[in-house]
Parts: C-alpha cells; structure tokens; sequence
C-alpha cells in the first residue's frame, strides 16, 4: 500500500490497483488532447526520418 497526499494535505492510502487505476484515469484524461503544430502526415514523416535502420540480423 502506498500513501499519497490529497489535495489540503490530507494523507490517503492506496493498493497498487487503485494506484493503477488512477493512473489509468490521468492518461483517458490526456487522450486526444494533445495539440501538434504539424498535420499527421508531417508528424508521421518525422517519425518516420527519425528511425534508425536497426541492428543486422542472420534469419
């Protein structure tokens, strides 16, 4: 169990799961918000030149 400290100072605990769900809670909050000042195509040729070729392997 971890303690965390709300908002006014007040101490809680939590499990692991509420720990993650929590987490889970920020990130479906963050979704979809992020603004770029590129258009997707852009962004996913950065993305893309960004990359690096890999390591060589024998198949």
């Amino acid at each position: 169990m971890a303690s965390i400290t709300l908002e006014g100072g007040v101490d809680a605990r939590e499990t692991a799961e509420e720990r993650a769900q929590r987490q889970v809670q920020a990130w479906k909050a963050l979704a979809g918000a992020w603004e770029a000042d590129t258009d997707f195509e852009e962004e996913v040729a950065l993305l893309y030149a960004g990359r690096t070729a890999g390591r060589d392997i024998d198949l």
